[in-house]
């Protein structure tokens, strides 16, 4: 993957070297400016009135100047700081979009929200504005000092001797105060992750009256984070400090020389208030470049840190590209087992042909929701071989087999969206399949009541359980996928509608469903071609209801349990 920096900085080349350029423009009108003043000095005291009107209207000349170069460094060092952050912000984001699922889920949501929030500011604020401000006060520091050597060498080689100080400290101290930026982003992502834990559980806290221990888990995230913050703060006060120290040992050196120099008239008053005014570009500089520099530096470690985050596994160059679903999903000796070495699926052996409908049965913890995350590519870390037909799936792109896979799970998340958008996903459907979608999931009722557009609030909240199950199904139905998986995707509805809805869903035409399920009515089971019973991460029996129900086996003990 290529540097965001680098990214950022190409993409907005232009208005970074109109912005630039506005820059050195400053500096060399500050230079300006300084010369006009000795020349306007020298002139008053000899007392020539034309000689001064003719400095007047070279005032006001550089004054329109320096408002037309002002407009333009202002117009393009904002238009380079606000695509700069659009797109710093739309490439990580489009980054993170790309890693798989699996990966995701792996990685910490908080470190991506911090990267995205906290992160981003600091390099809005520390990165790309100081950018500017580096090379405005360095352009101004070194017209400064090339005048001030025109004017006098032997006052501009003390006042650069006493600027070395700041400098030098600035050096010193930037590693420290880019550990103390990541310390703090680092802290910031624990932060985060808390409070999003905390508004998510906020139900199960109160139920299980546990405030006083979240309560005391809050302080200590806080205290952490604000600490770090503190230590970060203490840095840049003390770089402030020793700049504004140094500064002022740079103004005493020039008053003093000068009023010396004056005095033996080896300067004239002119050339005193030139280098008074140039002291200006000299001083500012020094008390703000040793912060800048440092700052930026922090920031480039968030930016390495926003590169770190998308550094996923990438999907191979040559994954293959399938449209189409034609015979079947065929797995050989499959086994998966986490990364803790806990073994979840051994020696499966299935075939789901394509058309037919499959009910996947078993008590908790059998491997059934398992085996859906790897038919739908979320863990590739098995070993064995899973064909869809006669393509491999670890070979197969993520996005064919998104497009050929609908899935529904029981866990549903709904966005701060109307119902229509929620359902569609924010896609366009036509009219009539959105129907189709909304009728077979069971929601007509809530359609006729509140509307497509009726807002569902954050996470759902405008919504009872069984709706949000409901969109989900719904979700699933509208894309039309020639596979459809649903993970106890019916358990928060009632019988009736849980019934309707998996009636419907084996009625779909062109379809081959794998619905795991804990339902087990017989006259349901009876609909599909074949029950695959798990047990222990075991495909232990495979067959009809009937087949089955004969058998006695462990799909007889299961339906019995729940008969």
């Amino acid at each position: 993957m290529s540097s965001i920096k680098s990214a950022v900085y190409k993409k907005n080349r232009m208005n970074f070297i109109l912005a630039l350029l506005g820059s050195i423009g400053n500096a060399g009108i500050a230079v300006g400016v300084a010369f006009l003043l000795r020349e306007f000095v020298d002139i008053a005291i000899s007392g020539s009135m034309d000689a001064l009107y003719h400095m007047l209207k070279l005032f006001v000349l550089l004054l329109l100047v320096m408002v037309l170069v002002d407009s333009i460094s202002f117009v393009f060092t904002n238009r380079f700081i606000c695509r700069g952050m659009r797109q710093y912000k739309h490439m990580l984001l489009k980054g993170l979009l790309q890693r798989s699922i699996s990966s995701f889920q792996k990685g910490a949501s908080a470190q991506c929200m911090s990267a995205l929030s906290n992160d981003a500011t600091a390099i809005e604020n520390n990165h790309l504005e100081a950018t500017f401000e580096l090379y405005t006060y360095g352009m101004m520091l070194a017209a400064g000092l090339g005048s001030m050597l025109y004017l006098d060498s032997y006052v501009t080689c003390c006042v650069i001797v006493a600027s070395m100080i700041p400098l030098l400290v600035s050096v010193l101290f930037s590693h420290a105060l880019q550990n103390a930026e990541r310390c703090t982003s680092k802290q910031y992502a624990g932060f985060t992750g808390l409070l999003k834990d905390l508004f998510s559980g906020f139900t199960v806290i109160k139920s299980f009256q546990a405030e006083a221990v979240i309560l005391d888990a809050f302080e200590r995230e806080n205290e952490a984070l604000e600490i770090s913050k503190k230590r970060r703060r203490d840095l840049i006060s003390i770089l402030m400090l020793l700049s504004q120290i140094s500064g002022f040992l740079v103004n005493l050196v020039v008053f003093g020389l000068g009023a010396w120099l004056c005095i033996q008239g080896r300067m004239t008053a002119g050339t005193v208030i030139a280098f008074v005014q140039l002291l200006n570009y000299i001083t500012m500089p020094i008390e703000k470049l040793p912060a800048l520099y440092s700052a930026r530096k922090a920031s480039v470690a968030l930016m390495e840190k926003g590169e770190a985050l998308l550094q996923a596994e990438d999907e191979a160059l040559d994954a293959k590209t399938v449209m189409d679903f034609r015979h079947a999903i065929t797995l050989e000796h499959v086994n998966f087992s986490y990364e803790d070495g806990n073994q979840v699926l051994s020696d499966i052996n299935i075939c789901f042909e394509k058309g037919k409908r499959y009910a996947v049965v078993g008590a908790s913890g059998s491997g059934k929701s398992t085996l859906l995350q790897l038919l739908l590519g979320y863990e590739r870390g098995y070993e064995g071989n899973i064909f869809l037909d006669d393509t491999e799936l670890n070979t197969l792109s993520r996005d064919s087999l998104y497009h050929l896979v609908s899935l529904v799970q029981q866990n549903v998340f709904v966005f701060h969206a109307t119902l229509l958008e929620n359902i569609t996903m924010f896609q366009s459907f036509p009219p009539e399949v959105c129907e189709h979608a909304m009728h077979c999931s069971g929601l007509d009722a809530l359609v006729r009541e509140k509307g497509t557009d009726y807002l569902c609030g954050e996470n759902g909240c405008q919504l009872s359980g069984g709706e949000k199950q409901r969109i989900s199904i719904a979700r699933g139905l509208i894309r039309h996928a020639q596979i459809l998986m649903m993970d106890e995707a019916t358990a928060a509805l009632d019988h009736a509608t849980a019934r309707f809805v998996e009636e419907s869903i084996l009625r779909l035409s062109d379809v081959t469903a794998i619905v795991v399920t804990h339902k087990l009515h017989a006259d349901m089971l009876r609909q599909y071609d074949q029950i695959l019973v798990m047990k222990d991460g075991r495909l232990e029996e495979a067959g009809t209801f009937e087949e089955l129900y004969r058998k006695k086996g462990c799909f007889y003990s299961l339906y019995c349990l729940r008969v």
